[in-house]
């Protein structure tokens, strides 16, 4: 069964077969598809080009070069599998041909309304009247080709809209997991008691207001004082048995030691419940149950203070 939901998840059947029909339409029809994207990029480039031409009426230019790119495409719509080693080439098909046998259905959706599939038809022709510099006939058919080869590109779209289907089915998982995970994490630990709990410091340093490593990096920053400290506020009594320090992480970590842990009810009488001499990045003090109202954390030192955060449980 998991092997089934994992399946699932990475659309892998359905991203299995979407590459397999894309490969075997590129074998079919890859190489007349690519020619005609490549007609159709030097006709873009015949009408708008980055630099002056010489003189001439360019839009016959620019439809012979169209007329051949819809011919590669269209003739892709009756495309065998290719002949094998050996075999003679079948004479490649005129415009007039492959547009009597395309599909009715592929040059309608190419066309920006029905009607002007016989219109694009009779500009497209070599024998067709096109009036010098008819710049809308030569818009028209442009947009048809365009539109041939977005259609003809369905396959590698496919493939490339399951992969993101599957990007976003894993990111989405993954996301999932670490909820479930930090769920995990309050359920053995237990919650958060100082999560929303008031709290204050011995100092605030002010050098927070232009310091980005201040701002959603580290929980409170004090001057550089005699025995620094920030003491939380549970606002009732409440029975504890663990309190977790964590210490900047970035650098400066020596600052936090001699590191001292309280406990008290009424703010004046503290107990110690713990004390850090040794660098750390995470300190987790563990102590009978016990009733209190105020944590506090000091350096027994001339020191700066600042912690990413303090948790109690």
């Amino acid at each position: 069964m998991s092997k089934n939901l994992l399946g699932s998840l990475l659309v892998t059947d359905a991203l299995r077969d979407a590459r397999r029909r894309f490969q075997d339409d590129e074998a079919v029809r890859g190489p007349a598809l690519q020619q005609a994207r490549l007609l159709g990029e030097i006709a873009g480039r015949v009408a708008e080009p980055a630099e002056p031409l010489p003189p001439g009426d360019r839009a016959p230019v620019i439809l012979r070069l169209l007329r051949d790119a819809v011919t590669q495409v269209l003739s892709t719509a009756t495309a065998a599998a290719p002949a094998g080693e050996g075999a003679a080439a079948p004479e490649a098909p005129g415009f007039e041909q492959v547009w009597d046998q395309a599909p009715e259905e592929m040059l309608r959706e190419a066309a920006e309304t029905p009607a002007d599939v016989a219109v694009i038809r009779e500009t497209l022709r070599p024998a067709g009247a096109v009036k010098p510099g008819d710049e809308q006939a030569v818009t028209r058919a442009r947009t048809f080709l365009d539109r041939l080869l977005w259609n003809a590109d369905a396959p590698r779209r496919r493939v490339e809209s399951l992969l993101i289907q599957r990007a976003l089915r894993v990111a989405g998982a993954l996301v999932v997991l670490v909820l479930v995970g930090a769920g995990i994490r309050v359920l053995a630990h237990g919650k958060n008691l100082l999560e929303g709990k008031p709290f204050s410091v011995s100092s605030n340093w002010s050098g927070c207001a232009t310091d980005s490593t201040c701002e959603g990096v580290l929980l409170f920053h004090t001057n550089n004082e005699n025995e620094p400290w920030v003491i939380f506020d549970l606002q009732k009594p409440t029975t504890l048995h663990e309190i977790e320090v964590t210490n900047r992480q970035d650098s400066y970590q020596e600052r936090a030691v001699p590191l001292v842990a309280e406990l008290s009810t009424d703010r004046v009488h503290w107990k110690e419940v713990g004390r850090r001499a040794d660098v750390f990045s995470t300190w987790t003090i563990k102590f009978p149950p016990t009733a209190v109202r105020y944590i506090r954390l000091k350096v027994a030192r001339v020191s700066t203070l600042h912690l990413k955060a303090v948790e109690a449980r």
